[in-house]
Order: C-alpha cells, then sequence, then structure tokens
C-alpha cells in the first residue's frame, strides 16, 4: 500500500499478522509437512514450506546438446542430376539447415531418403530460402538437386552422442 491509501478497520487487522519477511511458499508440502530447513536467512515460510528449493541444485547434462557444427557447401552446375548431399549420421543429428543461396537460379529439390528429382522430391527450396529443422531433425540421407544451372547450396548440421 502506498501513503494515503485507505483501507477498511477489517483489513488492516488482517495484514497487522502477517509476517512481512515471511515470503510466499513456492509450493505445497507433503502430507504430514517437510522438515525445517536450518538456512538463517531463509524467510519464516520457506524454513516451514520449501526447504528443498534453499539446497543446491543438481546439474544435468544432456550429450546431445553438444556437438560440432560441420558446413558444407555445393555448387550444382547441371540441372536434373540428383547428388547426395549428406548420408544418414551414424550418431544423432541434432540440427539441420539448408540454405539456398540468393545467387542460385532456381529452386532447389531435397530428398529425404529418396532422389530430389522434381515431382519426387521431399521438398523445394527457392532461391535465397531457408529451412531450419532444429526441434524434429531428419535423420535421413539428404539428396539436392537444381532444376536450373548454377545454384548455390550451403548445408549446416550438427551430430551429437547418442544418449
Amino acid at each position: 500500500m502506498g501513503r494515503g491509501a485507505v483501507t477498511s478497520p477489517a483489513v488492516l487487522a488482517l495484514l497487522s499478522n502477517v509476517d512481512p519477511g515471511a515470503g510466499a511458499p513456492f509450493r505445497v508440502p507433503a502430507k504430514g509437512g517437510t522438515p525445517p530447513t536450518s538456512d538463517p536467512n531463509a524467510t519464516r515460510l520457506q524454513k516451514l514450506f520449501a526447504p528443498n528449493l534453499l539446497q543446491p541444485a543438481i546439474p544435468i547434462f544432456d550429450k546431445t546438446k553438444y556437438g560440432y557444427f560441420q558446413v558444407l557447401t555445393f555448387a550444382l552446375l547441371v540441372a536434373g542430376v540428383d547428388q547426395l548431399a549428406l548420408n544418414r549420421p551414424s550418431q544423432l543429428r541434432v540440427s539441420l539447415m539448408i540454405l539456398n543461396s540468393v545467387a542460385s537460379a532456381g529452386v532447389i529439390n531435397i530428398g529425404f531418403d529418396v532422389p530430389a528429382l522434381g515431382g519426387s522430391s521431399s521438398m523445394t527450396l527457392p532461391a535465397g530460402g531457408i529451412v531450419l529443422f532444429d526441434e524434429f531433425v531428419p535423420q535421413n540421407d539428404i539428396h539436392i538437386s537444381c532444376n536450373l544451372a548454377t545454384s548455390f547450396v550451403a548445408i549446416t548440421y550438427c551430430d551429437a552422442p547418442f544418449p
């Protein structure tokens, strides 16, 4: 409450019983309560209701979040020729980005485990287009081809050890 605020006597009576250093409980205790904490800096409610929050956290190491990024570049000089750009990973592929350069003459066809030829390709990417897989990353062989000569493609990916 700021200065000059008007409050009813009933609310003031309730607020006078509240410990200002008590803080808010961060979680409800289990049945039977939880043992109190001995941290001298803890507020009264933290000591009663949230002793586990005052203990140091256990570090989590997820080895799939660490890997080396690789960059592959291709100059596709002949139109309509399928090229295997990236083999199926021996580890876990955790990130994949395919970029069709702005300087490319036309669209890039991308195939996942299939030849990247026109109608049989999995997707097409226009000049200047980018496709990024960072949540659900394909583990397939990546095939590329172009519909017009002189197209430039960059593939950036990251493989990490299996968990």
